[in-house]
């Protein structure tokens, strides 16, 4: 499946080249190698809200089994006090054995099973045998504009394609409880 095929809101502009498609037949599909040495060691999320000391909220490093399982899901709990914050730092660390040329996540908010938000990051080239820190941060809308914790808290689900080019290898299902409302 590719990641035209999953989302279907993704468009692609005219005269952008197809991704390469050429396949050694004598190793097996290089998609196929990407996934099996691909791995997520951990994600964080801290308030990186300038003026503020960096607080880590969210710490997740049990991701073993995202790739081998296509319908992997999770639930994390997240303090309400995230959702306050300005700026939210995200850090995601990764391995991969297999060399790719545009590692990229695409990732969709879900309310309620409609779409909020989307957001695409670039990564590209990652070396082979390799552990990455990926890092972003992430502007909240303001105050007044951000939906109430109350509201997400159970409704709220993020989905996040990990890609090489237009490939998928990986697929996270994460719902969000927030942690003083449980």
């Amino acid at each position: 499946m590719t990641l035209l095929e999953a989302t279907k809101a993704v468009q692609v502009p005219a005269g952008t080249p197809a991704p390469e498609t050429a396949i050694d037949p004598t190793e097996g599909s290089k998609i196929d190698q990407i996934r099996a040495g691909f791995r997520i060691n951990s994600m964080q999320m801290a308030d990186a809200t300038p003026g503020r000391p960096v607080e880590v909220m969210w710490v997740d490093d049990k991701w073993d089994s995202f790739i081998v399982d296509p319908s992997f899901r999770k639930t994390a709990v997240i303090t309400r006090r995230l959702f306050d914050a300005a700026f939210v730092h995200r850090e995601t660390t990764f391995s991969s054995k297999e060399e790719m040329h545009n590692f990229r996540i695409h990732q969709r908010l879900l309310l309620m099973g409609q779409e909020v938000e989307h957001w695409y990051f670039e990564f590209g080239f990652v070396i082979p045998n390799s552990t990455n820190t990926w890092q972003n941060v992430i502007e909240a809308a303001g105050p007044g504009k951000m939906i109430p914790p109350e509201v997400l808290h159970g409704n709220l689900c993020v989905e996040t394609l990990f890609c090489e080019g237009e490939e998928i290898i990986g697929k996270a299902t994460v719902d969000i409880l927030i942690e003083e409302l449980q």
